[in-house]
């Protein structure tokens, strides 16, 4: 449920439609497309601002004291845990991210729980309740962490019989921050995520309207659910009761992302009508895209069939004018001469369509290699390619009406042919 907003608009950081105010609470706008739900940003209190660590647990703390009742029936609810609980059973370890919640990971009884939090205090008080609660004698560390650019989950490494924890959690990072925790989990291990699902009604009550303000990202199960296949993570498992959602998952075959998996909820509204991918590499940016790519590809990281075999620079299928968007990903910078290239692109699209790139910013990229002590791609032809230069050479031919730099060195944009 929205109205529109009577300001500027905003795009929704996650489909990039436009976001609009929510009925269901003021503190939010609303993504009418894939009804995720964003914090305002006036007055918002993110547990990863310094300045706000004390008050941040000493409210925490408070709650756990005042509010046992909410924090029992309400926080971790126990008809989705006692429905799913065996198989999550008999690990030797579970990594709670953010703290997780006690409640969850005292009652599945593993040798060891290790918690990483930027308030790890928190966890530690309410872990000495719940060992009473269900007779939990096991082990119980912790590690004091933010999430930022460099984070990585500090897996214990004695065991492949684990499971990583993140309950209540991702809701409380900015959009960006949560797709980050979420790409850079380790590979080949279990997960387990248990929060709000943006698409229920939330219960009188409950945590949203009672903490609103830490609350900065809310995402439907069905979203989060296209986030996780995006990556290549295996979903074993998801249930949602009432307005709460639990989704289990394996991350085997994560970080073998393609470049469009990490675009298509940004572009998704662009691509509508008939169109083609070229250069797919396996990983179509739709599933009615015509996909096209060499008689012999040098990379693929996905299983959608191939439609047509050639040479992006010659479109001989196609007569003038005939689709309604040309989507590409990380291959315009592998020729010398790209006018031509986005010539031959344009004849093709008719007037109002949309070109769809997805782009290396070289400089950032050969910067980014230089840190991590790699070469660069040796099929890249252009020291330096920017959306300004991506721009000029459209010049006269199309009218930009999106471009978003992400991850370290990449950008998207969406030219309307003029």
């Amino acid at each position: 449920m929205t109205q529109p907003l009577s300001g500027d608009p905003v795009d929704c950081p996650s489909c990039q439609s436009e976001l609009r105010e929510s009925l269901i609470n003021d503190n939010y706008l609303a993504c009418p497309f894939c009804e995720s739900l964003f914090r305002k940003k006036e007055g918002s209190i993110s547990p990863q601002e310094a300045c706000l660590e004390e008050s941040y647990r000493d409210r925490a703390i408070t709650i756990l004291n005042n509010d046992k009742h909410h924090y029992e029936y309400l926080y971790c609810n126990p008809f989705i845990v006692e429905k799913f609980r065996i198989p999550l059973l008999n690990r030797d370890w579970i990594l709670a991210l953010g703290g997780g919640h006690p409640k969850l990971e005292a009652y599945l009884q593993p040798k060891r729980i290790e918690a990483c939090d930027l308030f790890p205090e928190v966890y530690l008080k309410t872990m000495e309740e719940f060992r009473s609660v269900y007779d939990y004698s096991g082990e119980v560390q912790y590690h004091r962490v933010s999430i930022d650019a460099s984070f990585r989950p500090p897996t214990p490494s004695d065991s492949t019989n684990g499971l990583i924890s993140l309950v209540h959690f991702l809701e409380h990072l900015e959009y960006e921050e949560s797709i980050r925790v979420l790409k850079n989990l380790p590979s080949h291990t279990d997960v387990v995520i248990y929060g709000p699902n943006a698409g229920k009604k939330p219960m009188p009550g409950d945590w949203i309207h009672l903490r609103p303000q830490d609350h900065l990202t809310l995402v439907t199960l069905k979203r989060l659910k296209q986030i996780l296949s995006d990556m290549k993570y295996e979903i074993k498992y998801d249930t949602a009761f009432a307005d709460d959602m639990l989704i289990y998952f394996n991350t085997a075959g994560g970080r073998t992302m393609s470049g469009t998996s990490c675009v298509r909820d940004r572009v998704e509204r662009y691509i509508q009508g008939v169109g083609i991918d070229i250069g797919y590499g396996g990983d179509s940016i739709s599933k009615t895209s015509i996909n096209i790519d060499l008689p012999h590809p040098y990379t693929s990281v996905g299983s959608d069939p191939q439609h047509l075999s050639g040479d992006a620079r010659s479109l001989h299928w196609f007569a003038d004018n005939v689709m309604d968007y040309v989507y590409s990903s990380h291959l315009l910078e592998d020729f010398e001469n790209m006018g031509p290239v986005l010539d031959e692109w344009l004849r093709v699209l008719r007037q109002g369509g949309n070109l769809i790139l997805n782009l290396p910013d070289e400089k950032k990229y050969r910067a980014h290699c230089r840190a991590i002590g790699e070469p660069p791609n040796e099929h890249h032809s252009h020291e330096d390619l920017t959306p300004d230069i991506m721009m000029n050479l459209l010049e006269g031919k199309t009218e930009t009406v999106y471009v978003e730099r992400f991850d370290p060195y990449s950008f998207v944009m969406v030219a309307r042919k003029l």
